[in-house]
């Protein structure tokens, strides 16, 4: 079928990334796709990109059969509202910070009382919501006092009705391997779009600096856009400055395990891509997280710097081997790319 004779499809995203090009790719074998991308991380201009979106959406709802929204936001909401105007089926993919609260490092749509009235509104339009992971509708939550006994969209939006059906990240076993290298004895890496402001606590990254200087013979890399922070570095660790996608396979090869310490996640990117190349993943108990690792590494239960020294002093009896091979494993079998596509294109069938 050739792209002009597939039924058109309104994608709605707030920005490009590897995972969204991956979706696009799934989609694309059966529908012709129209982007539309909100920028609504730059606040002077989302009323812009709203005038901009109505009139795209106005040009455009004739010709669509569905309609996609990448997360809840400020993109969100014309789409849903043009949706139920004109019957169109429309489907949001919920990543994460769509879901939840955690007003003390101000993180999550539903701290916000406006955004959060709009993405709930926007919920309540759509025909399908899709969480990539269960743990994001309603789940509890006690790894950090997050002021809520709960987490999830639904916890914050009681009343809502909307049919939810999970889909899993998937990931690709043949684009990140284990290349059977030797690896840095100790090892630890933490991948982060950057490493300062909030993100700097809610990855955790201040907790490997904190445990850093108590094993001395670890060595710890962190991957992140840094802005000049003043912070005291242990000689163990080294910050590394954003690398480039096809460089990630050989960094995580290097490394025998992968440090996922965050707050908050929802199914993380970069814990999987590392699992698929042998790291053995150690993780906070959030959400997605402990589901992505399995029996295959470790949990941190509760955000406490005691409690990691506690895990990183019993490492030394651990089946590395072993461990690395089950983490690859497991995420090739559970959480493979072809799953999520099935699930995907059914979805857009049936709507």
């Amino acid at each position: 079928m050739s792209s002009n004779q597939k039924p058109v499809l309104l994608y709605f995203h707030p920005g490009m990334a590897s995972f969204i090009r991956k979706d696009l790719a799934i989609i694309e074998q059966e529908w012709r796709i129209i982007l539309f991308e909100f920028r609504q991380d730059q606040k002077q201009l989302v009323l812009l990109d709203f005038l901009r979106q109505f009139v795209f959406l106005f040009q455009h709802i004739w010709i669509s059969k569905r309609i996609v929204c990448q997360f809840g936001g400020y993109h969100s909401l014309l789409p849903a509202v043009f949706g139920r105007i004109f019957r169109i089926p429309v489907w949001m993919i919920l990543g994460g910070y769509d879901c939840y609260s955690f007003p003390e490092i101000k993180y999550g749509a539903f701290h916000k009382k406006w955004f959060g009235k709009i993405v709930g509104y926007s919920y309540q339009l759509a025909d399908l919501l899709s969480p990539v992971h269960e743990s994001m509708v309603d789940h509890p939550y006690s790894y950090y006092p997050s002021g809520y006994p709960n987490q999830g969209f639904q916890f914050f939006l009681p009343h809502l009705k909307t049919k939810v059906e999970t889909i899993h990240n998937g990931y690709e076993p043949n684009k990140f391997r284990d290349l059977h290298k030797s690896r840095i004895p100790n090892s630890f890496l933490t991948v982060a779009r950057d490493t300062a402001g909030s993100t700097y606590f809610r990855k955790g990254i201040d907790l490997i600096l904190e445990a850093a200087p108590h094993f001395p013979h670890f060595q710890f890399t962190i991957i992140g856009k840094n802005k000049d922070q003043e912070i005291s570095i242990p000689s163990n660790i080294r910050f590394l400055p954003p690398v480039p996608y096809e460089e990630l396979q050989q960094i995580y090869n290097d490394h025998e395990f992968y440090l996922q310490l965050s707050i908050a996640e929802g199914f993380p990117n970069a814990l999987s891509e590392a699992m698929l190349c042998g790291c053995i993943p150690i993780g906070s108990d959030v959400f997605g997280i402990p589901d992505l690792i399995g029996d295959t590494g470790l949990i941190l239960k509760h955000r406490d710097i005691q409690e990691l020294i506690a895990l990183f002093s019993g490492l030394d009896g651990l089946d590395k081997k072993g461990l690395s091979e089950n983490a690859r494993k497991r995420v090739s079998e559970k959480f493979n790319l072809k799953l999520r596509e099935q699930k995907m294109l059914q979805v857009l069938r049936e709507l």
